[in-house]
């Protein structure tokens, strides 16, 4: 599978929602650095998300980028999207629309990437509002 796209991207929601509901529950985690402790879940729940989007269970630059390329490839030839990869690449210093791909997997933008895909892989076409989100 090139992409699963069934999984759920939750790892931008946990920050807040968890520092919040133990607010509400007036929980006090004062023994413990709450926002060092919520950016490391956060971050963990990042990288399994990446890795269940792929399809693995252990981290291997070469198989994810591989599978990013191919993917890229194929949405590339949606010219909104192409666009938007193009000024993603330019972030970057790059005129490469794979490297802007790759630049959208990263941790402030994977979960808005994630939207496309999923638009892409089932409809062929992705929802406007979700171009103009990675803008």
């Amino acid at each position: 599978m090139l992409y699963n796209f069934n999984v759920i991207i939750t790892y931008n929601y946990y920050d807040s929602q968890f520092i919040e509901f133990n607010k509400q529950q007036n929980i006090d985690l004062s023994i413990i650095d709450e926002v060092d402790m919520t950016t490391d879940i956060s971050d963990y729940l990042y990288k399994q998300e990446l890795l269940a989007v792929f399809d693995l269970t252990e981290f291997d630059e070469n198989v994810i980028n591989s599978k990013i390329i191919e993917l890229c490839e194929l949405m590339s030839k949606n010219e909104e999207f192409a666009a938007i990869l193009t000024l993603a690449a330019g972030k970057v210093l790059s005129e490469e629309l794979c490297v802007g791909f790759m630049f959208l997997f990263s941790y402030h933008s994977f979960f808005l990437i994630h939207l496309c895909i999923c638009d892409f892989l089932t409809n062929n076409s992705i929802h406007l509002s979700n171009l103009k989100s990675i803008l």
